[in-house]
């Protein structure tokens, strides 16, 4: 877990940062890490793991990662009656970053209402109604759609 958050976390800062550090000093050895750099990327790694918000996130997003890699989508409109259900395959996952829930969808995190988020993680099979949800909600279940997280038979 920790490798999977620091190859994460460091793809996003630590790599802008590398050469982003005017006051670091030369080294008279090319080959030699110096007690400032280590010190520094020491720094770098407890700030990141002490960013709850971050962490929690990253969280969700690595244990509902795929185990397979995914289908091709079917791109066909949304139904509005009849069953919907959801890929066993896709782990998803919710909970609460920075005071807003997220869905933790194979690997990706979506914005949305707990209602939402409760409602596809409690079944496999859903009635389309149970699906009506507006704004936001709207565009997650329409992106799980397009996907073909959701699907109909």
């Amino acid at each position: 877990l920790i490798n999977g958050f620091v190859d994460d976390h460091s793809a996003s800062t630590f790599m802008s940062q590398r050469f982003a550090d005017p006051s670091r000093a030369i080294s008279a050895n090319v080959g030699e890490i110096s007690a400032s750099d280590f010190s520094k990327l020491s720094d770098m790694i407890r700030g990141a793991l002490s960013d709850d918000s971050r962490l929690k996130a990253w969280l969700g997003c690595y244990l509902s990662e795929p185990a397979l890699a995914p289908q091709e989508p079917e791109h066909t409109a949304l139904p509005t009656t009849g069953d919907i259900q959801r890929r066993t395959d896709v782990k998803m996952l919710f909970g609460e970053v920075s005071d807003q829930c997220h869905l933790f969808v194979g690997g990706e995190a979506f914005e949305c209402s707990v209602d939402l988020a409760c409602t596809l993680t409690a079944s496999w099979n859903y009635d389309a109604s149970q699906l009506n949800f507006h704004g936001q909600d709207r565009w997650v279940i329409e992106q799980l759609w397009e996907r073909t997280i959701l699907f109909q038979n």
